[in-house]
């Protein structure tokens, strides 16, 4: 199981032989060479917010086999736009994979697509694979839920940190520690000013104070989780 960081809350997970783009949004033409080289099988957005969503249709036009998963109403918005495969779902529900299986799992934040309609609502999945399952938090504040969502038993979660529009570094550490995954992973922070983080820090406080171990990405940077 291979993770990339394509900066801000772009991810791309490759198990299995299936290559998995989560929040298509490159926030800069390197990082954006690099995202286009990968391969994608799928494709995961939590929500309709553009940095999270506005690179959807370029990726599909790149792999047009490539099936979108999300909301229904996000689905359906970019079915109109020309994406092909979608596969929609909402909170609570499973859908089975080639890979294994996506979850939706609810995430305490707004969704609007980019051209200012309904975007249904906000979304995290958890990703279910035979090495493990990963939990993409998406954008979202803290909620008691995850203590659930940890009882699933996560190889890594992904949160995020920036604060402002998200949890922040206090609320994404008391996650950990409800999620309690084997490995915590930090998201959308430093791609604004309004959303700076150190996530060292953030880090150091995960690995003195939850069973977690932290792993922190550089902007392009892959590691074997």
């Amino acid at each position: 199981m291979k993770l990339t960081w394509l900066g801000h809350a772009c991810w791309h997970l490759n198990v299995d032989g299936k290559s998995i783009l989560i929040d298509p949004f490159f926030a800069s033409e390197s990082i954006r060479k690099i995202g286009e080289a990968l391969p994608v099988d799928y494709i995961l957005c939590t929500h309709g917010h553009a940095d999270h969503c506005s690179d959807v249709v370029s990726i599909c036009k790149l792999h047009p086999s490539a099936v979108l998963i999300g909301c229904f109403e996000l689905v359906n918005w970019f079915g109109k736009k020309g994406v092909r495969s979608v596969e929609p779902g909402n909170p609570g529900g499973t859908i089975k994979t080639s890979f294994g299986s996506v979850t939706f799992t609810f995430a305490s934040h707004s969704s609007q697509m980019p051209d200012g309609s309904y975007g249904g609502i906000a979304v995290g999945f958890v990703v279910n694979t035979k090495e493990g399952s990963v939990y993409v938090a998406g954008d979202t504040g803290f909620f008691s839920d995850m203590e659930f969502i940890g009882r699933l038993g996560l190889k890594a979660a992904i949160v995020p940190i920036g604060d402002r529009f998200t949890m922040g570094t206090e609320q994404a550490l008391e996650a950990i520690k409800l999620l309690k995954p084997e490995i915590a992973i930090p998201s959308h922070y430093n791609t604004w000013a309004p959303i700076q983080q150190e996530p060292e820090l953030w880090a150091k406080d995960v690995q003195n104070q939850t069973s977690s171990q932290p792993l922190v990405f550089q902007p392009g940077e892959s590691k074997e989780l």
